[in-house]
């Protein structure tokens, strides 16, 4: 039997200007799915609504624009097209007791503006444990390492001792500094989903926390499990991060409703069809 699993989930409210950011970036977001129902694959409508997506996504992370690559974009598609997996899904949270979910809402003010909103309540969060707590550690997913760069700086803004793994790392410096971290070396472990999500076990980490929200929550609970999962002896805490009256609200939506993306949304392989096009109307509706 596993110990006690606890899922929070905190939604954050943009600061006014993240906000005019996020409205501008929505507007433009609304006007190019609109152009994608009306001119069809016309000089790339769809792959243009898909990119205007993820930049809202990314707004949500980082406070400000991001220009979507052309790379980030197939990776979306990429991650969207693994089918959904009950089974990986439901392994952590089926291994023991049931998992407790409690929604909270935080509004922040002045203090640490420099930083995202995400950034700062991330921080905030890790303050609220004394840096001489024993056997406490975190780990933070995220899927850009954009977010991870933030994060390191606001961490070593605070003084909270940190290792990061990405797709840059080299397997030879992983196994280094999951040793390390496995020694409590270091209290935070960033890391991308890509890393972490299949493989690895983080047992010596009691809390975790995922940046946004992913359109296959499956991946979201492959992650958790490297944590929450055999060989764990400590409670662990789960943080969702999510902002109010954002994409990341749809997101929540596909995943509460398990739709299949592939063929209700985001796959170019459906986008010409009805199903993809009532998509698309779908996700208009919920940005205006």
């Amino acid at each position: 039997m596993l110990p006690k699993r606890e899922d929070l989930r905190y939604q954050l409210s943009f600061n006014a200007e993240e906000r005019e950011t996020y409205t501008a970036a929505k507007d433009m977001a609304v006007q190019c799915i609109e152009d994608f129902l009306q001119l069809g694959q016309l000089q790339g409508g769809y792959r243009n609504a898909l990119r205007k997506i993820e930049v809202l996504r990314q707004i949500c992370n980082f406070g400000r624009l991001q220009q979507a690559e052309e790379a980030e974009v197939e990776k979306l598609e990429d991650v969207i097209k693994a089918p959904w997996d009950e089974d990986a899904a439901s392994l952590a949270v089926n291994l023991g007791d049931p998992a407790t979910t409690t929604n909270t809402s935080i509004s922040y003010g002045e203090h640490g503006r420099q930083f995202p909103t995400k950034i700062r309540a991330l921080v905030d969060d890790l303050r609220k444990v004394p840096p001489n707590t024993q056997s406490f550690s975190s780990i933070v997913f995220s899927f850009w390492k954009t977010t991870l760069d933030v994060a390191a700086t606001a961490l070593e803004h605070e003084g909270i001792t940190y290792a990061r793994i990405d797709g840059d790392v080299n397997s030879k410096k992983r196994v280094e500094i999951f040793e390390d971290f496995s020694k409590q070396t270091y209290r935070v472990l960033l890391i991308t989903l890509s890393c972490g999500a299949v493989g690895l076990n983080l047992t010596s980490a009691s809390r975790a926390y995922l940046m946004e929200p992913q359109w296959n929550p499956a991946i979201e609970e492959q992650a958790l499990a490297r944590i929450y999962r055999i060989g764990q002896t400590r409670a662990v805490t789960t943080v969702r991060f999510t902002i109010k009256d954002s994409i990341e609200k749809y997101v929540l939506d596909v995943q509460d409703s398990k739709k299949d993306l592939v063929t209700a949304l985001l796959s170019p392989q459906a986008s010409s069809s009805g199903v993809s096009q009532q998509r698309l109307r779908e996700l208009r509706e919920h940005l205006r």
